[in-house]
């Protein structure tokens, strides 16, 4: 994974042949609905959303966390 620099971002989303995705994954342990409130209000052009629970998390069990890493059968 390569962090970009702002002239760079701007570069790539301006070409139409790149495959570059954006995506935004902007959380708060204690409201849990900040970040998509935040994707709403403002974001990179073209960015998507995942939410840290509903998207990016395993189903949680005994043991694993609040955030498991999903299994290979598909939790996402």
């Amino acid at each position: 994974m390569k962090k970009l620099k702002q002239e760079e971002l701007k570069k790539q989303l301006d070409s139409d042949a790149s495959n570059l995705v954006i995506v935004d994954v902007r959380y708060a342990l204690t409201d849990t609905d900040k970040g998509k409130q935040l994707y709403l209000e403002s974001h990179i052009p073209g960015a998507i959303y995942l939410h840290m629970s509903h998207d990016l998390s395993g189903e949680a069990q005994e043991h694993g966390g609040r955030h498991p890493i999903p299994n290979s059968e598909g939790d996402l």
